[in-house]
């Protein structure tokens, strides 16, 4: 009995749900309008023979990924800290300031 009114309210709300939604979509996307296509660099994209090789690219290229993602970390976790300090030092100057 449960899944039959399930049904039922599914059934319901799939037929008024596309009456609720008017999405437009655009019917041309342009990217990079104007920009003339850029050449790709092709020199560094392995060419592996064997599956073996394939799976060394792989995990290399996955080590760098994490290299790389604690790398913008530790960015970010510098530029936090340098805005923490440059508002801090605001707060002092307009503090020195107003005295």
């Amino acid at each position: 009995m449960k899944s039959h009114r399930l049904q039922v309210l599914a059934a319901a709300l799939a037929c008024c749900l596309p009456a609720c939604l008017n999405v437009k979509a655009p019917e041309r996307i342009e990217v990079n309008a104007g920009a003339p296509p850029q050449d790709i660099d092709t020199s560094h994209v392995p060419h592996p023979a064997t599956l073996g090789e394939s799976h060394a690219e792989i995990d290399r290229a996955y080590r760098q990924i994490a290299f790389l993602e604690d790398r913008l970390a530790r960015a970010e976790r510098k530029r936090d800290d340098y805005k923490r300090e440059r508002d801090e030092c605001e707060k002092k100057y307009k503090k020195l300031k107003k005295d």
